[in-house]
């Protein structure tokens, strides 16, 4: 998990976002979609992400790891705010 974090992490841009421009595939979200997609990929992405985060959390409060996921999803969270809600 830790190791996939770090991935996620290496794909965020300057503004606080998951682009993952380093990936031929961009988009977390569905990626077979029978129309086009309306939703900005960062926003995906970074929304996914957050979601992860907040899993991990739970994972690790039960495996007794320490590393506070939460305030990292918070960064996150509060670039999308920042991006697209603001």
């Amino acid at each position: 998990m830790k190791k996939y974090v770090e991935f996620m992490q290496s794909e965020t841009t300057e503004n606080g976002l998951i682009l993952m421009e380093k990936r031929k595939t961009r988009c977390l979200g569905d990626w077979a979609s029978p129309c086009a997609v309306l939703l900005p990929t960062e926003f995906v992405n970074s929304c996914l992400f957050v979601d992860c985060l907040l899993k991990m959390s739970e994972i690790a409060t039960v495996l007794g790891d320490e590393t506070d996921w939460i305030s990292i999803a918070k960064t996150y969270k509060n670039a999308i705010e920042k991006t697209f809600f603001n």
